[in-house]
């Protein structure tokens, strides 16, 4: 995934603060004058409305006092990664082996940019992504990709029917 530079230093900024409130920083992203942040507990949870507002008012008066955006003004939002959570680092990937995600590319591989499948495994350079034919799921329908991490623009987790149901079981 690519980032701007400042959005590379507001991350870098903001990290280890956020990390001392006991969560963790998932992706920073700035666009229209709105400076998103994605984070979760640092025990893999979902963040609360009070967690969010925590994270907000400590790291406001950081980014005023660094002065990262200059004059120009920005509206902070705070959220969760949540149930469709951001895969953005290679630890992310490594952590989600398994689980099927959502993934679009900067430039086409096999003649598309966007992919659902089970992400199998991943390295530094690449991850591999079990995609199946939606028509049947015989293991002759099915095909291991590998996906250069430098071409991913974007990956989430996809919530599944079978997680849903767990979801709702409790």
């Amino acid at each position: 995934m690519r980032f701007t530079e400042l959005e590379k230093k507001a991350f870098h900024l903001l990290e280890d603060t956020i990390k001392l409130l006991g969560f963790e920083l998932i992706l920073v992203n700035l666009k229209d004058g709105i400076l998103r942040l994605v984070a979760e507990k640092a025990n893999n949870t979902p963040l609360s409305v009070k967690d969010c507002k925590e994270i907000s008012n400590n790291v406001s008066p950081l980014l005023d006092v660094e002065g990262l955006l200059g004059d120009t003004s920005y509206v902070l939002e705070v959220s969760s990664a949540g149930l469709t959570r951001p895969l953005v680092k290679q630890k992310d990937f490594e952590r989600f082996v398994g689980r099927h995600i959502n993934l679009e590319l900067y430039s086409a591989l096999d003649k598309r940019k966007k992919f659902q499948g089970r992400l199998v495994s991943s390295d530094d350079l690449n991850i591999y992504l079990m995609l199946e034919n939606k028509k049947s799921s015989k293991d002759e329908d099915q095909k291991d990709l590998q996906i250069p991490m430098e071409l991913i623009k974007s990956a989430n987790l996809m919530l599944t029917d079978e997680e849903f149901r767990k979801i709702l079981k409790g």
